[in-house]
C-alpha cells in the first residue's frame, strides 16, 4: 500500500466515526492527502462542519480522546476547536466549526470582497478538498467559490501592495551581511507578490508560506521564471538575492498595470524606490 493510499484509508476511517452523527453536517479532507501530494512528512487534515456547537461535555470528551491517542488540543473551546490524534501511527488533525461560520466567511469573500488571506486560504482548502461526508454544503461551497469575483482581485491586489522600501534590505541587510534582516523583509514581500499574482490569475491567496513554491509554478500571469527566481531569493548571496526580489517586485507591478489598470501602483512604486537619504 502506498503512503497516499494508507493516509486516505486513515482519513476515511476517521471520518466514519462521524458518519451517523447528526450534529456533523459535513467532513472535508484537505491538504496534501486530498490533493494526492503525499510525502514522508504528510499528515491528515479533516474539517468537520457542525450544525450546532458541541456541549462542554462533548468537547471535553473529544479533547480527552485526542490526548489518549498521544495528541492534544490545538486551539479553541466547544464553540469551535482543533485537536490532533495519532491514528495508525499517523498524525490526524481535526478542526470542528459551525457550518454557519463557513457560510459567513464565503459571503465575506464573494459578496463583501474581504481580501483577508486567511479567508482565502480556507477557500482554497474547500475548493481543493474532498468531501468524506456531505449534506450538500461542501458541494455548494465549491460551486460558489469556483466563480472568483473580479472585485476580490482588485481588493486583494490593493491589500498586497505593501513592500518594505528596497534600500532597507539592500543597505541595512545585505550590505551589513545580515541575513536575518534580509529574510525577515523578504518573506512578507514574497507572500504579497504571490497574493498579487494569485489575484491577477483569479486564484485565491495561498495564505501561508507552506508549499508557496508549488503555488508559484501554477501561475500563468507572472514574471518570467517566477517560481525559480522566487526560490533563489533564499539561496543566493544576499546582495544578489535582494536584486532578484527588487526585479520581481517591479515586474509584478508592471503586470498589475497591464492586467488590472483600475489599481494605481504609483504610491507603492514611490515608496519602494525611496532612497536612504534625500
Amino acid at each position: 500500500m502506498s503512503a497516499q493510499e494508507d493516509l486516505l484509508r486513515i482519513a476515511e476511517a476517521a471520518a466514519q466515526r462521524f458518519a451517523e452523527d447528526a450534529r456533523v453536517a459535513a467532513v472535508l479532507l484537505t491538504g496534501s492527502v486530498a490533493q494526492g501530494e503525499v510525502d514522508a512528512a504528510s499528515d491528515v487534515d479533516l474539517i468537520l462542519y457542525l450544525n450546532e456547537p458541541f456541549t462542554k461535555a462533548e468537547y471535553d470528551a473529544e479533547v480527552a480522546a485526542a490526548k489518549a491517542s498521544g495528541g492534544d488540543l490545538h486551539f479553541g473551546d466547544e464553540k469551535g476547536f482543533g485537536v490532533w490524534h495519532f491514528i495508525g501511527g499517523r498524525k490526524v488533525d481535526f478542526g470542528f466549526g459551525l457550518k454557519s461560520q463557513t457560510d459567513e466567511l464565503i459571503d465575506a469573500l464573494l459578496i463583501k470582497h474581504d481580501a483577508n488571506p486567511t479567508y482565502q486560504l480556507v477557500a482554497r482548502g474547500i475548493l481543493n478538498g474532498r468531501a468524506l461526508k456531505d449534506d450538500g454544503s461542501i458541494a455548494g461551497w465549491q460551486q460558489r467559490l469556483s466563480d472568483y469575483p473580479a472585485p476580490l482581485a482588485e481588493a486583494t491586489v490593493k491589500a498586497c501592495l505593501r513592500f518594505m522600501p528596497a534600500w532597507v534590505m539592500r543597505e541595512m541587510g545585505a550590505r551589513r551581511d545580515d541575513p536575518f534582516l534580509v529574510y525577515e523583509c523578504a518573506l512578507p514581500a514574497v507572500s504579497n507578490l504571490c497574493g498579487i499574482l494569485a489575484a491577477l490569475n483569479h486564484r485565491y491567496h495561498p495564505g501561508k508560506a507552506k508549499r508557496l513554491h508549488a503555488f508559484a509554478t501554477e501561475l500563468g500571469v507572472a514574471p518570467n521564471d517566477f517560481a525559480p527566481r522566487l526560490r533563489s531569493v533564499f539561496g543566493l548571496p544576499l546582495m544578489e538575492a535582494v536584486g532578484v526580489l527588487e526585479a520581481l517586485v517591479r515586474e509584478t507591478l508592471d503586470l498589475v498595470d497591464e492586467h488590472l489598470p483600475t489599481v494605481d501602483t504609483a504610491a507603492c512604486r514611490k515608496r519602494y524606490a525611496a532612497r536612504l537619504t534625500q
